[in-house]
């Protein structure tokens, strides 16, 4: 219960140079959520922008069991590429539960 995929995006990827989508058993998902946040100026407070590190949030809601999820990082920048992405599944808030996930990869440059 209340589980998400968290897709840090290690590195360098330029601002706003890099998104996540997925595929959840054929249906496509945005990322709604996200840490660097998007820029804004809430309560006059400091904008900040970076152009490493994100960390993009899926939401699950348990229909995802045992159905293939495709995560897509989409990059605009070439000269960004060496960036390391990986997938990790958290829940919040409590109860945790230990789970084990198959990561298969590729990249198509």
């Amino acid at each position: 219960p209340n589980s998400y995929l968290c897709i840090a995006l290690n590195g360098v990827h330029g601002t706003e140079g890099a998104y996540v989508a997925a595929k959840i058993d054929g249906k496509l998902v945005g990322a709604p959520d996200r840490a660097q946040s998007y820029p804004s100026n809430t309560w006059e407070y400091i904008n900040s922008r970076t152009n490493r590190n994100y960390t993009y949030y899926i939401p699950l809601d348990g229909s995802e069991v045992d159905k293939e999820i495709e995560v897509y990082i989409i990059g605009f920048e070439k000269e960004f590429e060496d960036f390391k992405p990986e997938v990790w599944i958290h829940a919040y808030p409590v109860p945790f539960e230990r789970v084990r996930i198959r990561i298969e990869g590729s990249v198509i440059r």
